[in-house]
């Protein structure tokens, strides 16, 4: 879903559904503004692409079919597949790719992680063993069940702790909540082709857990149901 910046505070923003194409976006286009449609982006097939530093040998990766042009190692690499901090490289014939690998990122903030308005939120994870590697993305988004109403993303340094700023959990809030919210935690390191700086090699470790808005989720068979007085709603809430 397009979406447009909303508010800024410090290395996050809060993010809002972008105003929609009123009469549609022809066939082969999509809608990136309000009113405003472009040409759909297409997958490009680069040929052969030879990976070195993932898993114990090199790998020689050809796109799944002409029409699927992704990437897949057979059989699927393990959890670990490279080292923190040794090379990452991809090369086919017209760039080369240069990375780091990045260390497993673990949570350490208690879960669900509290997510309440006129506080900010505070998330810790496992620092990383080399430093200047990686960045770590945060993506905060409690309404999905809802009918989507915006996130909060955040770009920041890879220091083991960091607290959304309370204007924008506060703000995030008041747009709505709905059940089952998550906040997601990427650990990245990114390289750019000199040939081709629009390619790009990301190694991440991610997680994903759930946060506490101060509502009730319901509707999953391993959540027990609601208060009594409430039933659950569509938005997988008990009101």
């Amino acid at each position: 879903m397009p979406l447009d910046g909303f508010r800024t505070s410090g290395d996050c923003q809060l993010l809002v559904p972008r105003a929609s194409c009123a009469q549609g976006c022809a066939a082969g286009s999509v809608c990136v503004g309000s009113d405003l449609c472009a040409p759909q982006p297409n997958a490009v097939n680069v040929g052969t692409l030879h990976v070195e530093g993932l898993g114990t040998k090199p790998l020689e990766l050809t796109p799944t079919s002409p029409t699927n042009l992704t990437y897949q190692a057979v059989p699927t690499l393990p959890p670990s597949a490279c080292v923190e901090g040794d090379a990452v490289t991809a090369r086919a014939a017209t760039f080369s790719l240069a990375g780091k690998c990045v260390g497993a990122l673990a949570l350490t903030t208690a879960v669900p992680v509290p997510v309440t308005s006129g506080h900010a939120t505070h998330l810790a994870w496992t620092p990383p063993g080399h430093a200047g590697i990686s960045r770590v993305a945060i993506v905060l988004e409690i309404s999905h069940h809802g009918g989507y109403k915006g996130e909060i993303d955040c770009d920041v340094a890879d220091t083991g702790a960091f607290d959304i700023p309370e204007p924008l959990v506060t703000s995030l809030v008041a747009l709505g909540r709905a059940g089952y919210p998550t906040v997601k935690v990427v650990r990245t390191s990114s390289a750019t082709a000199p040939e081709a700086p629009g390619v790009r090699l990301e190694i991440v470790s991610r997680a994903e857990v759930a946060v506490d808005t101060g509502i009730i989720s319901c509707g999953n068979d391993a959540t027990p149901g609601c208060p009594a007085g409430t039933t659950c709603q569509l938005d997988y809430t008990c009101r």
